[in-house]
């Protein structure tokens, strides 16, 4: 039987939508419980090392990377490509960095994007990103210390 992993109090996360060019980033609250939009990174101006930078500098616990999977659940081309951008991210911090499935995250950032009338420069990306930071978080709920036990 397969458990959902629980998280502890507090850990902030940082969730990103890897693309090609843009790099959506979004950042949970000091509770780990509300996830937001932040940035969206343009890849030809900075390097993966600048999301190792951002991730000490708002003292996240751990990054949670979207995974585009195939409307079958498969990982084809765009899955690789993300967790090769993973990868070359992990030699630039000792953060764990967790997988998440991204499925229609994109379209529902690009239709809320669409409402607003924002959809220059990759900004939908952050939206996507706090997205599927969303999903992860409610996906695994925070583990509460009872008052009987020992730190």
């Amino acid at each position: 039987m397969c458990r959902k992993r629980e998280r502890r109090p507090g850990a902030k996360l940082l969730g990103l939508d890897l693309g090609e060019r843009w790099v959506g980033v979004a950042i949970t609250d000091d509770t780990g419980v509300l996830a937001a939009p932040v940035q969206v990174l343009d890849l030809r101006r900075v390097g993966l090392d600048a999301i190792a930078r951002l991730a000490e500098e708002r003292g996240v616990a751990g990054i949670v990377v979207g995974l585009p999977r195939t409307m079958a659940g498969e990982e084809g081309f765009q899955a690789r490509r993300a967790r090769e951008q993973a990868a070359q991210l992990a030699a630039h911090t000792d953060l764990p960095i967790l997988f998440w499935d991204e499925r229609f995250t994109t379209a529902m950032a690009d239709e809320i994007a669409a409402r607003r009338g924002r959809r220059k420069g990759g900004q939908h990306d952050a939206v996507a990103a706090a997205i599927l930071l969303q999903s992860y978080i409610d996906a695994h709920p925070i583990r509460r210390q009872r008052p009987d036990e020992a730190e």
